[in-house]
C-alpha cells in the first residue's frame, strides 16, 4: 500500500468507526509512518503526533505491511525512560536490514488517544483488529529492571496484546501469517518468538490477562480490557487450530465472564414489573431469572425484554433506562375495576370492558393509572 493510497491525518479529530464485527463500535486503525518516525526526537503520545504533518496516518482494516510494537511501559504516565532507551529501540527494530520494506508501525502511546477516555475504550475494544492487520508483531524488552522478558509475561496488558497476537486468522478471516519476534535492546538481537524460552507461554494461566499485574485499580483495568478479550477468546473458538487452544480460550472467556458478572453495577428496578421494556447502553449483561448471563454487543438502545423479577446488570460505563409508557398484558384487577365503576356511576364501564378483553389499556389515562390494571 502506496501512501498516496491513505488519508494523512493532520490536526483532523478522528471519528468512531462503526460496522465492525457486528455493531460493536471500534477506533480507526491508525498507524505511524515509519520515514517520519525516524526524524522525531522521542515518544510522544497521539495528540501531539497528529499535529505533526504526515506522522500519523489511518488505514483500513486490512491485512498490511505493519508492524505492531507490544511492550510494557516504564512508567504509568510515559512508555519511555529519560534516556530514551526505547525510542532509541525503535530505532535500532526499524533500520534492520529485515524490516526495511515495512512503512507503517502500531503503537499504543502513538495510535491510541491519551486524553479522551472514551475514544481510548473504543482503541482498546479495538486490539484484536488492529493485531491481525499487521505483519509483524514485535515484543520489545531488555536485559535490566522492569524491561525484561518476566516482567513483560508478568503485566496484563502485555498478556491482551500478546493472546491478540495468536488469533488464528487475519482480518480478513483467513489463516494469519503474523510472524511474532521478540527484540532486545541490549544486544540487538531479533529471534522469532519461538525461539525465546518464556516468550509463547502454553498454559492458560501464563496467557490469561485477568491473572497479570496492572498498575493501579485492578478490577477497573480488567474492566477496560473485558470487552476486547471475549471477542478475542469468540474469535479464536470459531477458528481453533487446536483442541489445546480451544481450551485455553474456554478458560479464559469462561474467566472473564465470571469477572464481569461479579464486578457488573446492579441496577434494581423500584418497582415490580412483569415484561418491562430496557434500553441498555453496551456493554452490557443482562441476567433473568435461573438463566445464564447474555453478552449483549447491540447497537445503543437496543430494546430488552427483562421477566420480573430479573435485575439488569450493567457493566460501566451503561445507563439503563426503563420505558414508563409501555404497557404490557397483565392480570385485570376486577375488584377495582368495580369501584372505579361505582364511584364514577358506572362510566368506568367501558374502559373495564377493554381491560377484560385485551387485558390492558390501549391508552391508559390517569384513573386507570392510578386505580386499574396496576
Amino acid at each position: 500500500m502506496q501512501l498516496a493510497q491513505v488519508l494523512l491525518l493532520n490536526n483532523v479529530p478522528l471519528p468512531l468507526l462503526g460496522g465492525m464485527q457486528g455493531n460493536t463500535r471500534r477506533f480507526l486503525l491508525v498507524v505511524c509512518v515509519v520515514q517520519k518516525l525516524l526524524e522525531l526526537n522521542g515518544i510522544i503520545k497521539y495528540e501531539e503526533a497528529i499535529k505533526i504533518p504526515g506522522l500519523l496516518v489511518e488505514l483500513p482494516f486490512i491485512s498490511a505491511d505493519i508492524i505492531f510494537c507490544s511492550h510494557k511501559w516504564r512508567s504509568e504516565m510515559h512508555p519511555d525512560d529519560q534516556q530514551k532507551t526505547k525510542f532509541n529501540q525503535m530505532k535500532m527494530l526499524l533500520t534492520r536490514k529485515a524490516l526495511r520494506s515495512v512503512q507503517f508501525v502500531w503503537m499504543d502511546y502513538f495510535c491510541v488517544p491519551q486524553d479522551d477516555e472514551s475514544l481510548k475504550q473504543q482503541a482498546i475494544d479495538s486490539f484484536s483488529l488492529y493485531v491481525r492487520c499487521c505483519k509483524y508483531f514485535v515484543i520489545l524488552v531488555g536485559n535490566e529492571g522492569d524491561s525484561t522478558l518476566l516482567e513483560y509475561n508478568n503485566r496484563g496488558w502485555c498478556r491482551l496484546e500478546r493472546f491478540a497476537a495468536l488469533s488464528p486468522v487475519n482480518i480478513m478471516n483467513s489463516p494469519i501469517s503474523l510472524k511474532i519476534y521478540v527484540h532486545n535492546a541490549n544486544d540487538d538481537s531479533f529471534l522469532e518468538a519461538t525461539k525465546v524460552s518464556g516468550a509463547i507461554p502454553s498454559g492458560a494461566d501464563e496467557l490469561n490477562p485477568l491473572q497479570g499485574n496492572f498498575r493501579g485499580d485492578k478490577n477497573a483495568a480488567i474492566s477496560r480490557i473485558a470487552p476486547a478479550l471475549l471477542d478475542l477468546c469468540q474469535e479464536i473458538l470459531a477458528h481453533p487450530r487446536d483442541d489445546h487452544e480451544e481450551e485455553v480460550a474456554s478458560f479464559i472467556m469462561r474467566q472473564t465472564e465470571a469477572f464481569i458478572c461479579t464486578n457488573a453495577q446492579q441496577v434494581v428496578y423500584k418497582q415490580p414489573v412483569y415484561a418491562e421494556p430496557v434500553y441498555v447502553q453496551q456493554p452490557t449483561y443482562v441476567h433473568q431469572l435461573s438463566q445464564e448471563p447474555v453478552y449483549v454487543q447491540q447497537p445503543v438502545q437496543q430494546l430488552l425484554y427483562v421477566q420480573h423479577p430479573a435485575p439488569v446488570y450493567a457493566q460501566q460505563p451503561t445507563l439503563v433506562y426503563i420505558q414508563q409508557q409501555v404497557r404490557t398484558r397483565r392480570p385485570v384487577d376486577h375488584c377495582q375495576h368495580f369501584w372505579c365503576c361505582v364511584l364514577w356511576c358506572g362510566f368506568w364501564t367501558p374502559c373495564w370492558v377493554i381491560a377484560c378483553i385485551d387485558g390492558w389499556c390501549p391508552q391508559p389515562c390517569n384513573s386507570c393509572e392510578n386505580f386499574g390494571n396496576k
